[in-house]
């Protein structure tokens, strides 16, 4: 339906777009977001299957992306699995899995969690909706990561060395490319 408003000597026309194109897909972006969900397309284009092949990659490339990373890698994995509060296939090994990585990926990456919120409308946060949302504990999950490279920062902002100050505007404008306003629905 297309409204009109007119206001010598202007003319304003609303009318819906048919042809939306995700603004990640137009603008150069500062981080990446890579999202996992059954239904919906959301961040950016990636080939990884899950969200452990995806940290598997970025593990990889903080150490050494070759035949010495994947050994160490398998390591990690083989250490886990031995201890006795995260047995093989838990979602306790899971965790301590994902931690090990992120802990090795965070000295050479920002990388901040995304939460989906789907109940009649869309919204996307670097936080989780629930006790902000109705129904979040049913409706909403993580679905992915947004992340940059420490080296990308330095290049971006021109700096040898990433202060706090660097990194909190770095996480800022992470949070940016999430966030295009609050939807009214949260607390």
């Amino acid at each position: 339906m297309m409204q009109l408003a007119i206001q010598e000597p202007y003319m304003l026309t609303i009318q819906p777009d048919d042809f939306f194109i995700s603004p990640r897909r137009l603008d150069e972006n500062f981080g990446t977001m890579i999202c996992f969900h059954r239904r919906y397309d959301l961040g950016d284009e990636h080939n990884y299957g899950d969200n452990e092949d995806f940290l598997k990659d970025l593990y990889l490339k903080t150490v050494w992306n070759d035949e010495k990373g994947e050994e160490k890698y398998d390591r990690l994995l083989d250490r886990l699995s031995k201890q006795p509060d995260t047995p093989f296939g838990s979602r306790e090994y899971a965790c301590a899995v994902n931690q090990a990585l992120m802990a090795e990926i965070e000295k050479e990456h920002i990388v901040l969690p995304l939460y989906l919120y789907d109940h009649s409308t869309l919204a996307m946060s670097m936080e989780s909706f629930v006790g902000r949302a109705v129904h979040a504990e049913w409706d909403s999950g993580q679905v992915g990561w947004i992340y940059v490279s420490k080296a990308d920062i330095r290049a971006e902002y021109q700096v040898d060395r990433i202060t706090p100050s660097v990194r909190e505007q770095a996480e800022n404008r992470l949070k940016d490319e999430v966030r295009i306003g609050k939807p009214s629905f949260l607390k």
